[in-house]
């Protein structure tokens, strides 16, 4: 499959609804940040933040899209790039599932524009199997896919830690998985290093940190 990878950069583009569609349908709501956020960052510019819609060559209906952030997580690693590219989310719609079609953005788009940003690592949020298990054996076994599925292509899950995710008041919170795609030689205590500069307080040791 040979694809069009397109950053939206207005409130007008038509690859907006379809980007917007997948969001919605593929995360949880405890998973979704307000629509009004991400709609926001669009109409300002915010240069951070990037929107990204995928569809097939030749074709225009969205059928992948991503969002990342990059971040500046300065650490004493001197150096080294201080900037992160932070994973927020990444889907491809259902009847595209399975077929390669998260391998290859992530391959040919999310790890070139890491190194395109100079960045010194990749880090993203996954479900954790344990809590997903409360939902059904069947969610369970997702989260575990989607953790092999980055271990495939080049991240480490960061044990020895606790991470509540938030997305805003209008739902609880959430434990989550951390994991990171080092794009330079890191320890684990520099990955735990780089995850409190992004996610703060909401992220803390509960044992020796080590990355699988």
């Amino acid at each position: 499959m040979n694809i069009n990878v397109k950053e939206i950069f207005s409130l007008y583009d038509p690859k907006l609804d379809g980007w917007l569609d997948i969001y919605q349908t593929a995360f949880p709501l405890n998973e979704q940040m307000l629509v009004s956020s991400l709609i926001r960052a669009i109409r300002e510019n915010d240069p951070s933040e990037h929107f990204l819609a995928v569809s097939e060559e030749g074709k225009d209906e969205v059928i992948g899209m991503f969002h990342f952030k990059l971040v500046n997580a300065d650490t004493a690693m001197s150096g080294e790039s201080p900037v992160i590219l932070y994973l927020l989310y990444l889907a491809v719609s259902p009847d595209k599932r399975n077929k390669g079609l998260g391998t290859m953005i992530y391959r040919d788009w999310i790890i070139p524009a890491a190194k395109q940003y100079r960045c010194s690592a990749i880090v993203l949020e996954v479900e954790k199997p344990e809590i997903a298990m409360t939902i059904s054996v069947k969610e369970a076994e997702m989260a575990r896919r989607r953790i092999e599925f980055y271990r495939r292509n080049g991240a480490r899950l960061l044990e020895g830690v606790q991470y509540i995710q938030s997305v805003g008041r209008w739902q609880p919170s959430t434990e989550m998985c951390l994991m990171i795609h080092p794009l330079i030689h890191l320890s684990p205590d520099d990955a735990y290093s780089m995850m409190k500069k992004i996610f703060h307080d909401s992220v803390k040791q509960v044992g020796n940190p080590s990355l699988t």
